[in-house]
């Protein structure tokens, strides 16, 4: 999944602990929730984006 982000073959790495999170969620066919846009740049990533309110 790393080598398939770096540029230029993708948009871009992401955090350590963001890709453990996102390798999970693709290894188990789960949605990520969350309101950490970078998670849309993973490749098959099924993402929800929570708006920021205060």
């Amino acid at each position: 999944m790393r080598r398939q982000m770096r540029p230029p073959s993708g948009p871009g790495l992401i955090g350590d602990i963001d890709t453990l999170v996102a390798a999970t969620a693709l290894e188990r066919n789960l949605i990520v929730v969350t309101m950490d846009a970078d998670f849309q740049r993973v490749p098959g990533l099924t993402v929800e984006l929570v708006p920021r309110t205060r």
